[in-house]
C-alpha cells in the first residue's frame, strides 16, 4: 500500500497535468496564401449636445463589405491581405444637413456620389500580424487622393468633404478599423474562463486610454464564445474649449473561429456622458455644455 499510494497519486498528478494541458489553447490569426473572406462592418454614431435648453442630434453611419484576398504568409505568419471595397454605405446628419451614400441604390445622388462611387471595387493592402496588429496598411489614401484630383468645382470645397470622407475612407481610418476589428488575440495560452486585458489610446473624441477586457466564456463546434467590457478615461483639452468624458462603457460579445482566428459574428455597445467646457476670453463664465452619446458596431468575417 505504501507503494501503490504514490503511484497513484503521480498518476492522478500526470492526467491532471496532461488535462489542463488539452483544455489551453493558443488563438492566433491563422489564414493561409490564396484563401478568400468577406469581412462585413456596421457602425452607428449618435451624439446628443445640449445648447440653451436646446438638444443638438449629430449622427453617423457606415457600413463597408470588403473582399479579402490572403496574397501571402511569411515564416513570421505575417499575412499581406488585399481588401476590395464591394459596398459602402455612409451618412453623416448634423441639424440642417445630411450628407449620404449607399451603392446598393440603383441610382445613389447626392455630394458623395462623385466620389464614393469610384472606391468601389478599388482594393487596399494590409499587412497583419498573427496577433492581429496592423503592420502596414496602404492604398486608400492613393484612391481617395485620386478620385478628388479628378473632381471639377472649387478647390476649397473639395478639401472640405475630402476631409470629411477622409475620416471614414482613408489609411488612418481604415487601419483603425481594422484594428477594432483584429485585435482581440492573447498575448498566451488561454482556458475557459480565463480574462485578457488591452490599453488604447485615440484622440478622436478627446484624449482618452481605454482598457479593454476579454473573457472566454467556452467554446461550441470550434466556435469560441468571448465576452468584452470596458471602460475609458480622459484628460480635459486644453485650451479655450475643454472636452471632458465624465462616464464611458462598453460592452459586447465574440464568437470567433479558434481555427482561423476570425470573428464569426461581433457586436459592442459604448454609451458616453460628458461635457463640453468653453471658455469665452470676453467673459468670466464658463458655458457648460452636456453632451451623451452612443456607439454600436457589427462585424463578422466569413470564408468564400
Amino acid at each position: 500500500m505504501k507503494r501503490i499510494l504514490p503511484a497513484l497519486f503521480s498518476v492522478w498528478i500526470t492526467l491532471f497535468l496532461l488535462s489542463g494541458a488539452a483544455q489551453a489553447m493558443e488563438l492566433n490569426l491563422n489564414v493561409h496564401t490564396g484563401e478568400k473572406y468577406t469581412m462585413h462592418i456596421h457602425e452607428v454614431f449618435q451624439m446628443d449636445m445640449t445648447v440653451a435648453n436646446r438638444t443638438i442630434e449629430v449622427k453617423s453611419l457606415s457600413d463597408l463589405n470588403l473582399h479579402m484576398n490572403v496574397l501571402g504568409v511569411d515564416k513570421d505568419q505575417n499575412a499581406t491581405i488585399q481588401f476590395r471595397f464591394d459596398s459602402i454605405q455612409l451618412a453623416d446628419t448634423v441639424p440642417g444637413t445630411e450628407l449620404a451614400y449607399d451603392s446598393s441604390l440603383s441610382t445613389p445622388s447626392g455630394p458623395y456620389h462623385a466620389i464614393l462611387t469610384n472606391f468601389i471595387g478599388k482594393s487596399f493592402t494590409a499587412k497583419i500580424d498573427r496577433k492581429g496588429h496592423i503592420l502596414e496598411l496602404h492604398g486608400v489614401d492613393a484612391i481617395l487622393n485620386g478620385i478628388m484630383d479628378s473632381q471639377p468645382g472649387d478647390e476649397q470645397q473639395k478639401q472640405a468633404l475630402k476631409k470629411t470622407i477622409a475620416g471614414e475612407l482613408s489609411d488612418k481610418a481604415l487601419k483603425s478599423t481594422l484594428k477594432n476589428s483584429l485585435e482581440y488575440f492573447p498575448d498566451k495560452s488561454i482556458r475557459n474562463g480565463d480574462t485578457w486585458e488591452s490599453k488604447e489610446t485615440s484622440t478622436k473624441l478627446a484624449p482618452t486610454t481605454t482598457t479593454n477586457t476579454k473573457k472566454l466564456i467556452g467554446e461550441q463546434n470550434g466556435i469560441l464564445r468571448i465576452e468584452v467590457s470596458e471602460n475609458t478615461e480622459s484628460t480635459p483639452d486644453e485650451g479655450p474649449t475643454k472636452l471632458k468624458l465624465l462616464n464611458a462603457n462598453g460592452s459586447g460579445s465574440l464568437a470567433v473561429n479558434k481555427h482561423t482566428g476570425l470573428v464569426q459574428s461581433g457586436n459592442e455597445v459604448v454609451n458616453i456622458d460628458g461635457e463640453m467646457e468653453i471658455n469665452d476670453p470676453k467673459k468670466a463664465e464658463k458655458i457648460i455644455l452636456p453632451i451623451k452619446a452612443t456607439g454600436k458596431a457589427t462585424w463578422e468575417f466569413t470564408k468564400l
